[in-house]
């Protein structure tokens, strides 16, 4: 939704609108589908963010953009057609704006996790233990009073 509502203000043509079924502008259709690709690089990055992802903004960005780039650039060289044209732009600027936002958020240093609640305690806590040695194993049973 993002890709086609940025297509759509960039580009400023809806991509129904051939005149005489002769679809091949390329001007328009070269910002249509560029301000597609930002869109879907920004939708991208939003999800990710709202799902506490740790992606970087620019490399996402580039990366849709690029991948955008090039299907928008075989169209302008003739050598995908309509019919393929828009799903092939879709595809590329989604799968090239998750995959650079993924490996981003892998190479990002972890945040720190908060593994218990500092509440105040209202009597005793038991936790089971196990340990393991040579010499064999044992059960056991932990408590904070």
């Amino acid at each position: 939704v993002a890709g086609l509502l940025g297509g759509l203000m960039v580009g400023g043509t809806p991509l129904g609108s051939c005149a005489g079924g002769n679809c091949r502008d390329v001007g328009a259709m070269t910002s249509v589908l560029m301000g597609w690709s930002a869109g879907t690089a920004l939708g991208v990055y939003s999800a990710g963010s709202l799902l506490d992802g740790r992606g970087a903004f620019l490399p996402t960005m580039g990366a849709g953009l690029l991948a955008g780039g090039a299907g928008t650039g075989l169209y302008a060289m003739n050598i995908v057609d309509e019919e393929t044209l828009i799903p092939l732009v879709m595809g590329m600027s989604l799968l090239g704006s998750m995959a650079v936002y993924e490996l981003t958020s892998a190479w990002a240093t972890p945040r720190p996790r908060v593994l218990a609640e500092d509440a105040p305690s209202t009597g005793a806590t038991w936790a089971p233990t196990v340990q393991v040695s040579s010499r064999g194993g044992s059960l056991g049973l932990v408590g904070r009073f």
